[in-house]
């Protein structure tokens, strides 16, 4: 028999235990509101697939840790970290937009390869 509305309240601790998969599949929309800390832990693989836009909102710092690599990528444009240290951006067109300063700095050699070479 299909329950159709059910509102539970758990006054103290609710802990679930489930021995093998889990599948929640919901018909409309779900939202979840946690008063202090939430957390997960996936010991493989995760993936999270949204069909249209997908917006994150920090009220301080993000940080984003990888063993190897971070990648960025729309299209033919992407920004890649590597853990070698080493910086990859790519794209069609690059603009460098700063405010105040920019300064380059390398302890080797600085290249710049271009059809022409445009200073000032």
């Amino acid at each position: 028999m299909p329950i159709a509305d059910a509102n539970p309240v758990y006054p103290a601790n609710l802990t679930v235990t489930v021995g093998a998969n889990q599948l929640v599949a919901i018909g409309g929309d779900s939202s979840s509101a946690v008063q202090r800390n939430a957390s997960s832990t996936v010991q493989s693989n995760q993936v999270l697939q949204v069909g249209k836009d997908l917006q994150v909102t920090v009220g301080k710092n993000v940080v984003l840790r990888a063993g190897d690599s971070i990648s960025i990528v729309c299209g033919a444009a992407s920004l890649t970290l590597k853990k070698d240290g080493s910086i990859v951006i790519k794209g069609k067109d690059i603009t460098l937009d700063a405010s105040g300063k920019l300064n380059a700095k390398a302890s080797g050699d600085t290249t710049i390869k271009g059809g022409k070479i445009l200073n000032n």
